[in-house]
């Protein structure tokens, strides 16, 4: 149950595609079997907060249920793994547009339709 407080887990811009590693499901499942338990997320260290987080971001089909909870129990360490994250993707976006944009660019001046 409380693998998910040993292994602390990457966000997910730190994660190279493709890749799933077997510990963020356990580490989700060991968070729902404390919450259904009686975990309060407020007894929890700030360090325990940020890993939950961090787990919480790794769920692939949506964020889980406690996220909110968790989350509104320490806001700014929420909100400070939460603009990395964001940061993050903004940043590969951007990278991601501008490449678009040069490769348009390529094609426009050798006449090519994009």
């Amino acid at each position: 149950m409380r693998i998910w407080r040993r292994w602390a887990p990457l966000l997910p811009f730190q994660v190279r595609s493709g890749t799933i590693d077997y510990l963020y499901g356990a580490g989700l499942a060991g968070i729902r079997l404390e919450i259904d338990s009686g975990l309060n997320f407020s007894l929890l260290s700030d360090d325990e907060i940020d890993t939950a987080i961090r787990y919480a971001l790794q769920e692939l089909n949506s964020f889980p249920r406690w996220l909110a909870q968790v989350a509104g129990s320490r806001p700014m360490i929420a909100a400070e793994v939460f603009r990395r994250q964001i940061t993050a993707d903004a940043s590969m976006l951007d990278s991601a547009c501008a490449r678009h944009q040069k490769c348009r660019a390529e094609r426009g001046s050798r006449g090519l339709r994009a």
